[in-house]
């Protein structure tokens, strides 16, 4: 019954007269990523590679009309891993998001992920970890 009113609101809603500015729709994360055409990956800053920063970036953004990227503000995460990861989410392209056929901008959420950087020294305890599991295993 909720469903059928909710439908009938809709289409009963107004139309915006010509020119009027259309207000962005809020879109859930896991529903407007569906929609990204394409993803650029962050470049990792090398300060922060240096000092062993590692986390997540939550960001704002305001999609437009064409799918591309107009805004980013950043909600949450490390302010040198903020940088990079709104540089790469600016040259992200989304599909375009329609309402009643026509385009319309829309705003969500993105997390951007850092995980830990590889240091060589650590590389080294791998492949010698795993030379070890390697010979054991077959000697």
């Amino acid at each position: 019954m909720v469903r059928a009113w909710v439908a009938l609101a809709v289409l009963l809603a107004p139309a915006l007269p010509a020119g009027a500015q259309q207000l962005p729709l809020r879109v859930p994360p896991h529903i407007q990523e569906r929609r990204l055409e394409h993803r650029v990956p962050p470049e990792y800053p090398e300060a922060a590679r240096r000092a062993r920063i590692e986390g997540a970036v939550r960001l704002a953004v305001l999609i437009g009309e064409d799918g591309q990227v107009r805004q980013v503000r950043r909600l949450s995460g490390h302010p040198l891993l903020a940088v990079a990861a709104m540089d790469a989410v600016k040259r992200w392209r989304y599909r375009p998001a329609t309402w009643r056929g026509a385009p319309v901008p829309v705003v969500t959420t993105v997390e951007v992920r850092f995980p830990r950087p590889l240091q060589e020294r650590d590389l080294r305890k791998r492949v010698r970890a795993a030379g070890a599991i390697f010979s054991v295993a077959y000697w």
